[in-house]
């Protein structure tokens, strides 16, 4: 609880002292989202062993400021999110089960950016830092025990945006890179009891947006993936080979 607290004060935070730097902003908005999220782990043999898949949603601030002469860039966002998705797996003794997963969690990222300009086309490389936390909880069944997961993720980020200015009021942009997560945790009670951490394998995964902004409306198609390898063992237990991927759609307004 204190985390979720946390993540909502540094979201509020975010939202009213950035218009405070109004001198170097270049955009503001608020935008909620609707995704599409897919688990996948997969055990030492190769083979599936869970599947979850479903929407969650989200709402979220992003901003971009200028730090120097309009072309060194700070572009972030921060946003929550949540929902509830279908769960295909199994319990530790082999035995198929079918529930869902309740999730709520953080997601935020901060670069820097150099552009080059030419005309109404720009193009920005850049580097920076992602966070995302969520908790995750199976509910129980009449064959399993209610399980939660607790995750950390910090990643390093390396990218480029491109934009297309159609008009004064209308644009286009694209953006996409790779990240690597650098820190990786996961707070477990993978058999319904006491706490295990485990830290999960690193592996880059990619991430891209692109849409546009006409006036105030600001439409989006936006993908991220995950990638995680097996964690050492702890006890009896490991975190299994993870893939996963969000697709979604956000519509923001601009505030600036």
């Amino acid at each position: 609880m204190e985390s979720i607290a946390a993540c909502v004060v540094a979201l509020a935070l975010f939202a009213t002292a950035t218009p405070l730097r109004a001198a170097g902003l270049e955009e503001l908005s608020l935008y909620p989202s609707i995704q599409y999220f897919t688990w996948e782990e997969f055990d030492r043999a190769d083979s599936r062993i869970v599947k979850e898949e479903g929407p969650l949603y989200g709402l979220g601030v992003a901003m971009k400021a200028d730090l120097a002469s309009k072309v060194l860039l700070l572009t972030g966002k921060t946003e929550i999110f949540g929902g509830e998705v279908k769960y295909d797996g199994a319990t530790l003794a082999g035995a198929p089960v079918r529930s869902n997963v309740d999730y709520v969690g953080i997601n935020a990222a901060l670069d820097l950016g150099y552009r080059l300009q030419a005309h109404n086309l720009s193009l920005e490389p850049f580097a920076g830092l992602g966070y995302r936390w969520w908790h995750r909880e199976i509910q129980a069944t009449v064959i399993s025990s209610t399980t939660t997961e607790e995750w950390d993720i910090l990643s390093l980020r390396l990218g480029a945006r491109g934009e297309c200015r159609l008009s004064p009021a209308a644009r286009l942009f694209i953006a996409g890179g790779a990240k690597y997560p650098w820190f990786n945790r996961n707070v477990a009670n993978p058999d319904g009891g006491s706490d295990e951490t485990f830290h999960p394998g690193r592996k880059w995964s990619a991430f891209a947006e692109a849409g546009g902004q006409f006036g105030r409306i600001r439409p989006a198609f936006f993908y991220e993936g995950f990638r995680f390898g097996d964690s050492p063992t702890v006890g009896s237990f490991y975190q299994p080979r993870t893939n996963a991927d969000i697709v979604g759609i956000s519509v923001g307004f601009a505030f600036r």
